[in-house]
């Protein structure tokens, strides 16, 4: 079984709104970047306050955008440059 080419992902769609559930593209690894398949993940007070100004204007560089910075779960696939991961570890 490959990797999937869509995800769910929870969007903030504009400043100060409230976050949605929906399908995102599943990205690519560049070169030193690794794909982990998500097994669990939580919210924390940054996905809460990235929402609404000040941090939204210091934190944001383009809307929509995608919560989330917790999570753990499995590499999938790895960048060409990548040396000290492989597929299979636990992130």
């Amino acid at each position: 079984m490959g990797v999937p080419t869509t995800q769910k992902a929870l969007f903030i769609l504009k400043e100060s709104s409230p976050h949605v559930l929906g399908d995102h593209t599943v990205p690519r690894p560049g070169a030193y970047e690794v794909l982990v398949k998500v097994i669990a993940c939580g919210l924390n007070l940054s996905d809460a306050v990235v929402m609404d100004p000040p941090f939204s204007k210091a934190l944001v560089s383009s809307w929509p955008y995608i919560a989330g910075s917790d999570g753990s779960g499995v590499v999938v696939e790895i960048g060409v440059d990548v040396t000290n991961l492989k597929v299979g570890d636990r992130m």
